[in-house]
């Protein structure tokens, strides 16, 4: 009878224990997977700002070159920010540096020096008598 009792006694101890370590060892586990998930999470929007301000270097570094190149090969050409007034912003959005003559896009985006010169040089065949003020 006791021994019968206290044998069942300690096994029921004993399933317990296991249940509790399982069970610990459970939470354990989330608590890593989550902890993994979080950092997961943290390189994924680190990586996305790098992203964000090369991009943005990027743009900066194409407007600078597109209002160098208008200077050289245009230089009577208006260069203004699209983002300072809101009618500019909305007709370019983000199709940033745009070259504009007579109205027209004629050049937008990134855009190099060649594409410059051949805008440049074919202006100045069909403005021979005119200047090149209203280009912008």
């Amino acid at each position: 009878g006791q021994e019968e009792e206290e044998k069942k006694r300690q096994e029921e101890g004993e399933k317990k224990r296991q249940e509790e370590e399982e069970t610990k060892r459970q939470e354990e586990e989330e608590t890593k997977r989550q902890e993994e998930a979080e950092t997961k999470r943290q390189e994924e929007e680190a990586k996305r700002r790098q992203e964000e301000e090369a991009k943005k270097r990027q743009d900066e570094e194409d407007l600078k070159r597109a209002e160098d190149l208008v200077a050289i090969y245009l230089p009577k050409c208006r260069v203004f920010d699209v983002d300072a007034d809101e009618l500019h912003r909305q007709l370019y959005g983000i199709r940033v540096p745009v070259l504009v003559v007579g109205g027209e896009v004629a050049l937008e985006g990134p855009f190099g020096e060649t594409d410059v010169m051949k805008l440049a040089q074919s202006l100045r065949a069909q403005d021979e008598c005119h200047d090149d003020s209203d280009h912008e």
